[in-house]
This record gives structure tokens, C-alpha cells and sequence, in this order.
């Protein structure tokens, strides 16, 4: 329940986003991931709780990998400053995203959407959110510059309250569902690299994927993710 009504969210809080630069000539975008299978559970950081045994008479859950992914066409020139926000809302005990990708220089508004007060910061750049209680139905926003870097948000009062937000250098970006699929809409003509994103940093991929985009049409492609899921980490202010 909770998977579907996140994905919602997220396509919603970048439809108006893409909307804004959406030119005459443009063409739509799909695709599929193929996934492999997902990486083992890592250890528990936690020594207070034992390992989980399988259950014998259960069917084995596999690990959906897809809440932790999202994909970016990158054209490999600079974008033109965002003028319309983006919107991450807090519900009960959790962000509507765990991942958000944010175009530089795109305002990021954090709505309280709970019946708590919230006491937010972010942990790599505590100066950009003011470090004033969050009161249901109240925002707090910030609006970061640099592509490349990654903020954790975090409520210090409920440390398991947290989501990552990923600056891009692009505005084309979207989520990937459970199947892999994933789609773009009013993509202007041109050039693009297929960038996917995985849990803290950008998937390796020997032979990247490249689109070219018509000024109409649509474009539909297929992407094999590798084994193990191989990402190069972020480094804070480099894309």
C-alpha cells in the first residue's frame, strides 16, 4: 500500500517540475531495467537483534530493489535553473520517498503531513534548514546549487525518520516501478545518457545506454542492470 501511494507522490512532485521546461519539439521516453537478482540482506549493524532465520513453511520474500532506484537522462550540458518546486511530505513515521532525486538548483518543500512535530536537519549541510520545530501542516524548504551532492534528512527527536536526496544535474528523471519500468514525457530533442541510480551512487555500467530523442515520437529502450548491482559512490559536489 504504502509502495504504490510513494510512487504516486513521486511522480507527482515531478510532473510540475518537468513541466516547466517542456519545449515545442519534444518526444516521450520508455523503458524497462532488467534486474537482477536483488543483493543479500548485510549483516545487522545492531548486535541487540538476532539474525533473521527462514521460515520453512513460508514462501521466500524477495527483496524489492526498486524503492532505492531511480533513472536520469543526462544530456551533458548544463539545464536551465529550476523555477518550480518539488514536494516531499512526511506521513505518520515517514518520508512519501526514501530516494528523491532534486535538479540543482530546484527548491526541495518538506511539508509535515503528520499529527507530530517534527525537529529536521540535514546532516551533511546542517545550515540549510533553519533548526525550527516543524509543526503539522506547517513547510520548511532549501534550495540546493551544487549537482552531485547528497543530503540525508533526518528528525533528531526520531532518528528512523530520514530520506536521501540526491542533487542532479538533469530535470529529466523518474521512478522505476517494481517491474522496472520507467517513462518521460516532454523530453526535448537531443542526445542523452541513460543514468541509473541505486541506493549511494550511480550503477556501472561498461556500455552506458544512449537515446537520441526525436522532436516527436517515442522512444523505448531496455537496460540490463548488472549482477551485484556495482555503483560508483557519490562524492559530495561531484556529478
Amino acid at each position: 500500500m504504502f509502495r504504490n501511494f510513494a510512487s504516486l507522490a513521486w511522480v507527482s512532485a515531478f510532473a510540475g517540475l518537468c513541466a516547466w521546461s517542456s519545449p515545442a519539439a519534444a518526444g516521450t521516453v520508455s523503458g524497462r531495467l532488467e534486474l537482477p537478482p536483488a543483493p543479500p540482506r548485510p549483516p545487522s549493524a545492531a548486535h541487540g537483534f538476532l539474525e533473521a532465520l527462514p521460515n520453512l513453511l513460508a514462501k521466500i520474500r524477495v527483496t524489492d530493489p526498486t524503492p532505492w532506484m531511480f533513472v536520469m537522462l543526462d544530456a551533458g550540458t548544463p539545464m536551465p535553473a529550476a523555477t518550480k518546486p518539488v514536494e516531499i511530505n512526511i506521513i505518520g513515521e515517514r518520508f512519501s520517498q526514501t530516494l528523491l532525486p532534486l535538479p540543482a538548483n530546484a527548491e526541495l518543500v518538506i511539508k509535515n503531513a503528520s499529527k507530530n512535530t517534527r525537529f529536521l536537519g540535514i546532516t551533511e549541510a546542517p545550515q540549510l534548514l533553519k533548526k525550527v520545530p516543524l509543526n503539522p501542516t506547517n513547510t520548511q524548504s532549501f534550495r540546493p546549487e551544487k549537482a552531485g551532492d547528497v543530503y540525508t534528512i533526518r528528525d533528531s527527536e526520531a532518528p528512523h525518520l530520514s530520506a536521501t536526496v540526491v542533487v542532479t544535474p538533469s530535470a529529466w528523471v523518474a521512478p522505476v516501478s517494481s517491474d522496472g519500468k520507467f517513462d518521460f514525457a516532454n523530453v526535448p530533442e537531443g542526445k542523452y545518457t541513460l543514468k541509473v541510480y541505486y541506493k549511494s551512487g550511480w550503477i556501472d555500467k561498461a556500455d552506458p545506454d544512449q537515446v537520441t530523442v526525436g522532436a516527436s515520437g517515442k522512444v523505448e529502450l531496455r537496460s540490463k542492470i548488472p549482477a551485484g548491482f556495482p555503483v560508483k559512490p557519490v562524492t559530495p559536489g561531484k556529478e
